[in-house]
């Protein structure tokens, strides 16, 4: 397809117009990445388990309008080079795409299609352990049998650290 990134060769041949007189010569043509930025967005901090949107913006570098429909962005572990996914950017310069955490990594994210340029970093931290914290049992020691229609009622109360 023309205009995707790439070396294309083409014959020009010209005729005079007597059709008699021809000349032909070979053209290369090479068409580039556009060039575009790319920052991540997604969050950096998520469980162990939660399915959350990477994200990246794409901005574009020569300031030119171009279609950026037709970029790519890649979502790898930074570690393993991993892709954990590719989704299309859309038109107003987003891509996300869902991932559940398994554990904390650095993440890159990378253009593809007929764009090029930086690539964005960030790590999403994942807690080893969610925090805990032991909440007291309660227990009710005294209080009306039954419920009163009086304006107030006397309880008694008291409370341990769970277990204790």
């Amino acid at each position: 397809m023309v205009g995707t990134p790439g070396t294309y060769h083409a014959t020009v041949t010209i005729t005079d117009t007597h059709g008699t007189d021809t000349a032909s010569f070979p053209l290369r043509i090479t068409v580039t990445d556009e060039d575009a930025h790319v920052t991540y967005t997604g969050p950096t901090s998520a469980a162990t388990g939660q399915t959350i949107a990477l994200g990246a913006v794409v901005t574009q570098d020569d300031g030119t309008d171009g279609d950026l429909t037709t970029a790519t962005a890649r979502f790898a572990d930074a570690a393993t080079d991993q892709t954990l996914c590719v989704t299309e950017v859309t038109k107003q310069g987003r891509a996300t795409c869902p991932l559940t955490v398994v554990g904390t990594r650095t993440v890159t994210v990378t253009l593809g299609g007929r764009y090029a340029g930086t690539t964005g970093n960030a790590t999403v931290a994942v807690p080893s352990t969610l925090p805990t914290a032991q909440l007291p049992d309660t227990v009710l020691g005294r209080g009306p049998g039954a419920w009163l229609l009086g304006p107030s009622a006397t309880f008694e109360f008291g409370a341990s650290v769970a277990g204790s």
